[in-house]
C-alpha cells in the first residue's frame, strides 16, 4: 500500500514550507525594488507555492484535511495580496509608514502560512504513524497467520505419516513376522526330519 504518491503526500507539507519560506524571501529581496526581474522571481515563487496548495487540495481524502486545505488557499490569497501592495508600495516615504505597515501584513500573513503548514504537517505526521501502526498490525497478522499454517501443515505431516504406516508399512511388518515364523517353523521341521532319519539308520543298522 505504501506508493510513491503516499510518500510524496507525507513530505508535501514540508515542501510548502519550504516553498512559502523561499517565496518570502524572494519578496524581502525585491520589496522596494524597481527591477522586473526580481518582481517576476517573487511572482514565479508565488506560482510554485500556488501549484503545491492545489496538488494538496486534491490529495485531501477526508473532510478535515479539505477544510484545512480551503484555510490555506484562503491564508495564501491573503498573504499574496499583501505582497503585491507591498511591492506597490513606495519604501522610502514621508515617514515610511505605509511600507512598514504593507511590510508588518506581509509578516503576519506569513506567519498565519505558516502555523498552517505546521498544522498540516502535524496532520501528515497522524497520518503516516496510522499508515505505520495499521501496517504492523497487518504484519503481527500475517506472522499468526504463517504460524498458524506451519503448524497445520506440521501437524497435516505427521497425520499423513501415520495413516501411511498403518496402511502400508504396518501390514508390510505383519506379513515379514509372519514369514519369518514359518521360516523358523519349516527349519524346525527340517531339522527334525534329519533327527529321525539319523535314529532310524542308527535302529536299522543293529536290526541288519
Amino acid at each position: 500500500e505504501m506508493t510513491t504518491d503516499q510518500i510524496a503526500r507525507f513530505r508535501s507539507a514540508d515542501a510548502l514550507r519550504a516553498a512559502i519560506l523561499e517565496f518570502h524571501a524572494a519578496w524581502r529581496r525585491s520589496i522596494g525594488e524597481a527591477i522586473s526581474t526580481n518582481r517576476t522571481h517573487v511572482e514565479a515563487n508565488g506560482r510554485k507555492v500556488k501549484e503545491l496548495i492545489e496538488a494538496q487540495s486534491k490529495k485531501a481524502d477526508s473532510p478535515a484535511e479539505a477544510r484545512l486545505s480551503q484555510e490555506i488557499t484562503t491564508a495564501f490569497a491573503d498573504y499574496l495580496s499583501r505582497v503585491s501592495e507591498s511591492l506597490d508600495t513606495p519604501r522610502v516615504t514621508p515617514e515610511g509608514t505605509a511600507s512598514r505597515a504593507a511590510e508588518q501584513g506581509v509578516e503576519t500573513g506569513l506567519e498565519r502560512l505558516l502555523a498552517l503548514s505546521e498544522k498540516l504537517t502535524a496532520d501528515n505526521r497522524a497520518t503516516a504513524e496510522r499508515f505505520v501502526t495499521d501496517a504492523n498490525a497487518a504484519l503481527t497478522r500475517l506472522q499468526r497467520f504463517l504460524f498458524v499454517a506451519l503448524l497445520c501443515l506440521l501437524i497435516s505431516g505427521i497425520a499423513i505419516v501415520v495413516l501411511v504406516y498403518r496402511r502400508t508399512i504396518s501390514p508390510l511388518r505383519g506379513n515379514l513376522a509372519e514369514s519369518l515364523a514359518i521360516i523358523d517353523r519349516q527349519e524346525k521341521l527340517a531339522s527334525l526330519g534329519v533327527f529321525a532319519a539319523g535314529i532310524a539308520h542308527e535302529v536299522r543298522n543293529p536290526l541288519t
